[in-house]
């Protein structure tokens, strides 16, 4: 709602530069939109620099010829969108920016439309809940769709212990954690090809996209009113810790509980032959067994406490073997 909404009540309508200009006037606000969103998804902005330069070139952008033309030269709309940015977005950003929470378990929500009235929240199916509805009625319908569906959850539940196998994966992990979360990993490992590594350390180690075009080249194709929305070319850093457990600088461990593709590089050229991640070394959340016996009601007795036991004392990362950590299996090269 602070962009979408905030952007249809403060920003000047889709004909307010004319007609003969409304589809590029259009096209602007959902650029700039689009832009802000950057800033609440991963894969932009992951420190307080870049959203700084981010934020810099959007407001170039703003001010740019081509915005100028998009609103039929009558700068004062520009001026307004300006302020809405300035005065109902940024305010807010404390609440919204991707890198104040990458450490945190957020499995990539960036704003609440995915929870309004879907199956993601505790209805069976969107049921309308109109206003005339007498309180009475509205919690009777709430309750019945939150019975639905907890048996539906259950029952997925269930069928993920007992018939475990997944035809469609040969992987580790598939016989003990849940569908979705094996799609993951399988997502995972098919980008691991993707990226090369280098050894830097003894526990320490540089992935980088390999097909990444080099930064900071100029592509003086794009035009500005196709101003493309600021990426950083980065390098991730895979380290290892006393204990064995892996920790990437992408922090998508933390943000998901699934190990990253870049840990997957370091875990294949390490070992020589490597079939892929253990649930072990998987977050809790997304063990099948969890969310059978973790959270039935009376419960499995004492399964169920040792399950709510493990997950506060979660899986930190996959672990490798620090014994495979030898001079031999990968050189050491300066940073």
């Amino acid at each position: 709602h602070l962009v979408r909404q905030g952007c249809l009540r403060d920003c000047p309508g889709k004909n307010a530069a004319g007609k003969e200009n409304a589809e590029k006037w259009d096209q602007f606000l959902t650029h700039v939109k689009n832009w802000l969103y950057s800033w609440m998804r991963p894969g932009y902005c992951e420190t307080e620099d870049e959203y700084k330069i981010s934020k810099e070139l959007l407001f170039r952008y703003i001010s740019s010829q081509s915005a100028l033309q998009a609103a039929g030269g009558q700068q004062q709309l520009l001026d307004t969108v300006k302020q809405w940015v300035q005065n109902k977005v940024i305010v807010s950003e404390n609440h919204f920016l991707f890198y104040l929470r990458k450490h945190k378990r957020a499995f990539h929500t960036y704003c609440s439309n995915g929870h309004e009235g879907t199956n993601f929240g505790m209805k069976n199916h969107t049921i309308p809940m109109k206003a005339t509805g007498t309180m009475t009625k509205n919690a009777k319908a709430l309750t019945m769709q939150a019975s639905l569906k907890a048996a539906e959850m259950n029952a997925d539940a269930y069928r993920n212990v007992t018939k475990p196998n997944k035809k469609w994966s040969k992987l580790p992990t598939a016989p003990h954690v849940t569908p979705f979360a094996e799609g993951l990993v399988h997502a995972v490992m098919d980008r691991q090809d993707l990226y090369s590594v280098r050894r830097v350390g003894e526990r320490e180690f540089e992935v980088k996209c390999s097909i990444c075009v080099e930064p900071f080249i100029a592509d003086h194709s794009v035009s500005e009113d196709k101003c493309p929305i600021p990426r950083f070319y980065r390098i991730r850093r895979v380290v290892v810790d006393d204990d064995g457990v892996c920790r990437c600088s992408c922090c998508y461990f933390e943000q998901v509980g699934i190990p990253c593709p870049h840990m997957a590089k370091v875990f294949d050229t390490v070992q020589s032959q490597w079939d892929g991640f253990l649930h072990t070394d998987v977050s809790v959340r997304w063990w099948s067994r969890y969310n059978y016996s973790a959270y039935q009601f009376p419960g499995h007795g004492n399964l169920t406490q040792l399950f709510h036991d493990l997950r506060h004392n979660d899986v930190k990362g996959p672990k490798l073997h620090l014994d495979l950590l030898t001079d031999d299996c990968m050189p050491i090269e300066d940073p």
